[in-house]
């Protein structure tokens, strides 16, 4: 009964334009930004986790800015593409089809060529037949073998990690090659997990289970974007290494699997991003629309007034 048009609705607050006359631009002005909050202020509630969760720490991403001494800049784990990905990535950027051993790779369309630049910033690949399969090299594999290692796999690992991904062909690639991993002429198989959208309610919960049981083998999950939502809860991993990158919204779910109020404690969160791709669009674009959300929802009600309160009183 408040709000029967849609369009009508948006009209009074934002600048409508485009080739349809019904894409939304930026606020007609900032009288009309705090209009619309204005109006909503009986009808949102919203908590942050913060606020509802005081003795949970806050999350840690690992890495550097994008841009040095910018505290509002993206923090990831900013590598460089090895030369297949690169002649492919650039080959696509620039023809929309990539040359692979087993044939032409091709993108119809701005999202079909954003998904292979993704891809491609992520590892090399080949055609089988017609479909398109990671493979090696990938700057991103390399990087979580070394930090596996690091961290004490296979054989004295000091946490268990979760390693997602949008794609799932690119986590059974990774799953695949820790398997047959040698390091130094050595097998040195690393086993894990793998949870996406293919494993039914069942199998899903049972494989959780085991996971979140920090005796048992295996270490490492596995986990596609899209799959359980917030639902899932995984208080066994202290570290979640993101391969590649969703929608904002998306991505604090999936870091929510391991921050969780059942089992307070400190965990790390490491944003692999290939230097002069796409990669580091998306996660410009992420960040915005963070900060956008953080000004509108919260800055507003003074939770950052109030954080800053209780970061003082710890």
């Amino acid at each position: 009964k408040a709000y029967g048009g849609k369009w009508r609705w948006v009209g009074q607050f934002w600048k409508l334009g485009g080739y349809s006359g019904y894409e939304i631009g930026d606020f007609i002005s900032e009288e009309h930004e705090q209009r619309l909050w204005r109006s909503l202020d009986g009808i949102v509630l919203r908590r942050t986790k913060a606020e509802v969760a005081t003795d949970l720490p806050p999350k840690t991403y690992v890495g550097s800015e994008l841009i040095p001494g910018d505290p509002s800049s993206p923090v990831g784990i900013w590598l460089p593409m090895t030369p297949e990905q690169r002649k492919a990535y650039k080959q696509m950027e620039d023809a929309s089809v990539a040359t692979l051993a087993g044939g032409d790779l091709s993108a119809i369309g701005v999202l079909a060529e954003q998904t292979r630049l993704q891809q491609f910033a992520t590892s090399a690949g080949r055609m089988d037949g017609t479909e398109f399969t990671p493979a090696l090299p990938s700057n991103k594999f390399d990087w979580i073998v070394e930090s596996l290692l690091e961290w004490g796999f296979p054989d004295n690992p000091v946490t268990k990690v979760v390693i997602t991904s949008r794609f799932t062909k690119v986590l059974r690639m990774f799953a695949e090659e820790l398997r047959k991993l040698r390091v130094d002429g050595k097998a040195t198989r690393i086993d894990s997990l793998m949870l996406t959208g293919e494993v039914s309610g069942s199998r899903r919960a049972a494989m959780i289970d085991r996971f979140n049981d920090k005796s048992e083998a295996p270490h490492i999950l596995f986990l596609q974007h899209k799959t359980g939502g917030v639902a899932i809860t995984i208080d066994s991993a202290d570290k979640m290494v993101n391969i590649d990158e969703s929608d904002p919204d998306t991505m604090i779910q999936v870091e929510d699997r391991i921050h969780r109020v059942s089992n307070p404690r400190p965990v790390e969160f490491y944003y692999l991003r290939s230097i002069e791709t796409i990669d580091v669009g998306i996660a410009l674009t992420n960040a915005g629309r963070q900060a956008d959300s953080r000004r509108l929802l919260d800055e507003r009600r003074g939770v950052e007034y109030l954080r800053r309160v209780m970061e003082l009183s710890r």
